[in-house]
């Protein structure tokens, strides 16, 4: 019987993998406690051919649909239609995907794409972020709302004019919020704790640093750096607005974009001073970046191509996929980069740059594509719909050894539930795949 231990370890994730008797995981743990190899011991088993079968499409048939560029191409399996524009979806840990549409509606949608339920505001819903408790967190109008994960509303706050980015959740409950001419901040019942003045708000949402400090773009041309208490660390001038979210490295390094007249992608230290700069060469604004598990930072911009840089700033590769303004990469655990652009298609690009398939919705895309566990990738559409785009999963014929950092910044606002926060300890896991 082969039997393989599941552990939970900071930062490494490697199998554990041993032949013995059926004793069960627990009993295997105390008789062989010796069989826990940190360093990966490699059997390869082989365990059968996986029998595919076609996705069902749930909502709707034919085109908008996949063009292939690869061998492993995107397929739609299935599409969910609201009245309006649809954000970029959120996915909860039991993999319920949650988003906003312009119809005012925050939706809730099960793995099947049958609806949980909707809540409706009186203004076009933003992305939303999910807290641990798993109370929904998303902005509409000039309210932030908590809903809880029946659909029902816990509380609202009155943010004093229209909020256009989305809130960021601390590890012990707060949440950050950027608005009108000032960041807020608020305890976990919807209480104000602080506010602090930024010039004025853009779709730049705030990120949390791993010692708590908050980094927030604003359109008076800096990024600031706030305390939890409210203070002002620092602040950095770019010369132009910044509506990109920042990104964090692992190191602490904060990475974001400034537009128009003086665009550059920036990497800060954490105590503000700047590392490089990286300018495309004819002042294009830049989307909110991504960093990948190796340290590469991937980022999108108006001049149509996607950018993969060096921890250093040198450029690796640039690959044309349209305009990309609103929406962000988001990479996935084999390495893939998924991009959407303002030419209505998803893309995804291998980490060498190459394209392997493009996806086509029916209209330009202003959200960012989210990336579950399973590996299947869901983005809201200007033609109203979301998508869940099934890409093939990994060989499951081999049981291999895999020992990898998690990616600092894979994602818009960090992770799969948009709290965009840096983890103080990077998370791993012992795991089989």
């Amino acid at each position: 019987m082969l039997h393989v231990g599941v552990l939970s370890i900071t930062r490494w994730r490697v199998i554990l993998i041993h032949p013995l008797k059926d004793y069960g995981t627990a009993s295997l743990m105390r008789r062989y406690p010796a069989t826990i190899w940190i360093a990966a011991i490699v059997m390869v088993a082989a365990i059968g051919a996986a029998t595919l079968s076609a996705c069902r499409e749930k909502i709707s048939t034919g085109p908008p649909g996949a063009s292939e560029t690869g061998a492993n191409p995107g397929k739609q399996k299935w599409r969910f239609g609201t009245g309006g524009v649809v954000g970029s979806p959120a996915i909860g840990t039991d993999g319920t995907i949650y988003f906003g549409s312009t119809d005012n509606n925050l939706y809730a949608i099960a793995p099947d794409s049958s609806r949980k339920w909707a809540f409706t505001t009186d203004s076009a819903v933003g992305p939303p972020a999910l807290g641990a408790d798993r109370t929904i967190y998303v902005s509409a109008g000039e309210n932030l709302y908590a809903v809880d994960r029946g659909g029902i509303k816990k509380w609202t706050f009155d943010v004093g004019s229209v909020a256009r980015s989305a809130p960021a959740l601390a590890a012990n409950g707060m949440m950050y919020i950027s608005a009108g001419e000032n960041l807020y901040a608020l305890n976990p019942n919807g209480a104000l704790r602080w506010k602090y003045p930024i010039g004025y708000a853009t779709r730049s949402a705030p990120a949390i640093g791993a010692d708590g400090t908050i980094y927030v773009g604003s359109g008076d041309g800096n990024l600031y750096a706030i305390k939890p208490d409210g203070t002002r660390k620092w602040r950095f001038a770019t010369g132009s607005f910044v509506d990109s979210t920042p990104a964090i490295g692992r190191d602490g390094t904060i990475y974001f974009g400034s537009g128009y007249p003086q665009a550059d992608l920036y990497a800060l230290r954490p105590d503000g001073t700047r590392k490089w700069a990286f300018t495309p060469g004819d002042s294009a604004s830049f989307s909110t970046p991504a960093i990948g598990r190796d340290g590469t930072i991937y980022v999108g911009s108006y001049d149509g191509r996607l950018y993969a840089l060096n921890s250093d700033g040198v450029r690796k590769w640039a690959v044309a996929v349209g305009v990309i303004g609103d929406s962000a990469p988001a990479t996935g655990t084999d390495g893939t980069v998924y991009v959407a652009s303002d030419d209505y298609d998803l893309y995804a690009i291998r980490p060498d740059g190459t394209k392997r398939w493009a996806f086509a919705t029916g209209s330009d895309i202003h959200s960012t594509p989210a990336v579950a566990a399973d590996g299947m990738v869901y983005l809201g559409s200007g033609d109203n719909n979301l998508y869940a785009i099934g890409v093939a999963p990994p060989p499951r014929a081999t049981v291999a050894a895999f020992v990898a950092t998690s990616p600092p910044w894979p994602m818009f606002q960090h992770d799969r539930t948009h709290t965009s926060r840096s983890e103080s300890t990077p998370h791993a896991q012992i795991s089989a795949f």
